[in-house]
């Protein structure tokens, strides 16, 4: 009888260790789960350090031209959980247009650190087609330093327009041209109503570790 109160005893005592793990298992376990939802749908904002050309003292764009191109990029890349903010904003009187590669990778030695690097130049000249404008390049230094060589920023022209930012920064985070009008990654004919198409979201979100 002693025996049979005594496995009973052991046994009321194995149940309360285990719905007290249990317990402690859930408590533990459940605000994880709940950060993690939370992190998935808070949103990331990623710095820009803004370098507009100045040459004699004259910035070739207003400040109110740049925020609006900001704006319109976090516009695109709301839908990936994503918005830009401007870290830092400097006129620089090193560079008015860019004309050549060797002025486009003259910008590396400025482009330190993890923020974005966006240097707004008056002209942008594109490299293959001799006296060619472009509104914007996402650019990888080329050039013979190999402490500079893992450098990339994005250059931007006078004749950007609103969605080209969000164009260039797409590149910037993997994205290749499109040929739809309707597609933001699409140069130079897209519709001013352009945007990312579902596949590219889930990319920017994956690479960007917002999830699926």
């Amino acid at each position: 009888m002693a025996a049979r109160r005594a496995s009973e005893q052991a046994s009321d005592s194995m149940r309360r260790i285990q719905i007290t793990t249990a317990f402690l298992v859930f408590a533990i376990v459940a605000p994880a789960r709940a950060a993690s939802r939370a992190d998935a749908n808070e949103n990331t904002s990623i710095a820009l350090v803004i370098h507009i050309g100045a040459p004699a003292g004259a910035p070739v764009v207003e400040e109110a031209w740049l925020r609006e191109r900001v704006e319109q990029a976090t516009t695109l890349f709301a839908p990936a959980g994503v918005s830009f903010a401007i870290a830092s904003l400097t006129y620089d009187a090193d560079f008015g247009d860019i004309r050549t590669v060797a002025d486009r990778d003259a910008r590396a030695g400025t482009a330190t650190g993890r923020p974005i690097h966006i240097f707004v130049a008056g002209e942008v000249f594109d490299k293959d087609r001799s006296g060619a404008l472009i509104a914007g390049v996402h650019w990888r230094y080329q050039g013979p330093s190999a402490r500079l060589r893992a450098r990339r920023y994005i250059l931007l022209g006078r004749i950007a327009r609103p969605s080209t930012l969000g164009h260039e920064l797409g590149h910037y985070f993997g994205l290749a041209h499109r040929s739809e009008p309707e597609n933001v990654m699409t140069a130079p004919d897209r519709t001013p109503e352009a945007t990312f198409d579902a596949a590219q979201i889930t990319r920017l979100r994956r690479r960007l570790g917002r999830g699926r």
